[in-house]
C-alpha cells in the first residue's frame, strides 16, 4: 500500500499473514505485518494512511490447495480483497492483480479477450474473479479507480513455486528421470516475466483508466517445450517420466491462451514477448 503515486519514493507495504496476532509495524523493513482477511487489522493500517494507490498481490496461489481448505482459500483471496477496497480512501487508484485462470480453459485455436464469458474451473480462478466483481463494484460505486490486471504464469529472479522451479529442482536431484505430471505433451500455457508484469501495473500508475486487462506474452508454450527449454539451459538432461492424466490436480487448465492486446493499446511493451524465451532467460539467471 503506497501513500503517493504515480512517483512513490517511500511505499507503505503490507505483510500478509494469516497468524493471530495484531498488526504491527517494521522500521527497518518498512512494512506492516497484518492479516489482510482481518477488517480491522486493515483499518488500522488505513487509519494512519490515506493512500492514493493500492496494489494488491497478496493471495495464495495454489490450485491443488483447493480441497484441502477452500475457506482459507477464500479468506485469503476475496475477504482480504473485500477488505483492502472497502476500507480504501475514496478516489485511491486499486490495482488488483487477477489471473487469466479465471477464465477457465481455452478452446483450441482460441484466445481470451477480456470481456469474454469466464467458466473457473478451481476456487483460485473463482476468487480471482469474484475479487474482480469486488474491485469493478467499488469502481463503478465511484469509491475507486480500479484495475484488474489477468496474469499467467509469472517467472524470473526469487521464483518459489509453479513448474520452472519444480523442474530445476528436480533437474538438479539424484533423480535419474525427470517427474512429469500429466500426459505428453503435457498442459499448453503462457509464461510472463516479472520485469513484464511489474512494468504493466507501472503502466497504471500513470493512467486514469479503468477496467481488465491480460498481461501475457504473445504465445504460449506446452509442458514438454518447457522441460526442453530447463534442461537446455542448466544443461542437465533426464528422460521424460510422464505421470499420466490422474496425476493432474483438479481443477486446472490443460489449455490457456489470452490476448494482450488491450494491454498494447496503452503503450504496453513486453521485453520478453516470447514464452520459452522468458523460461530460457529465467534459467540463465539462477
Amino acid at each position: 500500500v503506497s501513500r503517493t503515486a504515480p512517483h512513490i519514493s517511500n511505499p507503505v507495504k503490507f505483510l500478509s499473514t494469516r497468524e493471530e496476532e495484531l498488526v504491527t509495524w517494521d522500521e527497518k523493513a518498512n512494512h506492516y505485518k497484518a492479516d489482510l482477511s482481518s477488517d480491522f487489522q486493515v483499518k488500522k493500517v488505513f487509519k494512519h494512511w490515506s493512500p492514493d494507490c493500492v496494489i494488491h498481490l497478496a493471495a495464495n496461489p495454489l490450485i491443488k490447495e483447493d480441497k484441502k481448505n477452500p475457506a482459507a482459500i477464500i479468506d485469503d483471496n476475496v475477504k482480504a480483497t473485500f477488505n483492502l477496497v472497502n476500507r480504501c480512501p475514496k478516489g485511491c487508484r486499486f490495482l488488483f492483480a487477477s489471473s487469466i485462470v479465471a477464465y477457465g480453459t481455452a478452446i483450441e485455436g482460441k484466445s481470451f479477450m477480456e470481456d469474454d464469458y469466464c467458466n473457473p474451473t478451481s476456487m483460485y480462478g473463482v476468487c480471482k474473479l469474484a475479487s474482480e466483481g469486488i474491485v469493478n463494484t467499488y469502481t463503478g460505486f465511484g469509491k475507486i479507480h480500479g484495475v484488474n490486471l489477468r496474469a499467467c504464469a509469472t517467472v524470473g529472479p526469487g521464483l518459489t513455486h509453479g513448474i520452472v522451479y519444480d523442474f530445476e529442482r528436480k533437474l538438479r536431484s539424484d533423480s535419474d528421470e525427470l517427474d512429469v505430471i500429466g500426459e505428453y505433451p503435457g498442459s499448453c500455457k503462457p509464461f510472463c516475466h516479472v520485469d513484464d508484469l511489474v512494468s504493466a501495473f507501472q503502466l497504471f500508475l500513470d493512467k486514469e483508466v479503468t477496467g481488465t486487462f491480460n498481461v501475457v506474452p504473445d504465445n504460449e508454450i506446452s509442458v514438454v517445450e518447457v522441460a526442453e527449454a530447463v534442461m537446455s539451459s542448466l544443461n542437465i538432461y533426464k528422460p521424460l517420466n510422464w505421470l499420466g492424466a490422474n496425476a493432474n490436480w483438479k481443477g486446472d487448465n490443460p489449455k490457456l491462451s489470452a490476448s494482450n492486446s488491450r494491454l498494447k493499446t496503452l503503450g504496453w511493451k513486453p521485453k520478453h514477448w516470447d514464452s520459452m524465451e522468458v523460461i530460457v532467460n529465467r534459467t540463465k539467471s539462477v
